[in-house]
């Protein structure tokens, strides 16, 4: 347990600077004016829901650890906690207009699913090359068995 409350510790610490990291760059490149930059209640409500959802994002992502679940299990807790906190910053920060949710939350799914596979896949090519060296190691020692 006090694993994964590590992993849990580090995960969310990348989380947030990386939400950090996509504010700064959204609001720094992205052509707002002074004004909006200036009012600094309003950029600092946008830093820590960046952080937020960076921290729930990353961190909750440790549910992957729990062996007891199923995949399917974790991968619906873990996008259902994200996606609520996605939908709770988008019309607490207003960043999309309520009418609009629908369409965001499509792309918020797709967009999740695309991230999802391809952790996936990438998990299953490194499962497929440790079995494939386990089977390596057995076929050696058979052979080496059978020399005695």
């Amino acid at each position: 347990m006090r694993k994964i409350f590590n992993k849990f510790l580090i995960k969310a610490l990348l989380g947030a600077l990386m939400g950090l990291a996509i504010c700064i760059t959204i609001y720094g490149f992205g052509g707002y004016d002074d004004v909006i930059i200036s009012n600094k209640p309003f950029m600092i409500a946008q830093f820590i829901g960046s952080a937020v959802l960076g921290i729930i994002g990353m961190g909750g992502s440790v549910v992957y650890e729990v062996e007891k679940w199923s995949l399917t299990a974790v991968t619906m807790m873990h996008y259902i906690f994200v996606v609520i906190a996605f939908v709770c910053c988008c019309v607490f920060l207003k960043w999309f207009e309520i009418r609009a949710l629908p369409i965001v939350l499509i792309i918020f799914t797709i967009t999740y699913f695309i991230i999802w596979l391809i952790n996936y896949l990438i998990s299953k090519n490194e499962i497929k090359k440790i079995n494939e060296g386990l089977e390596i190691l057995k076929q050696k020692d058979i052979k080496g068995d059978s020399h005695e």
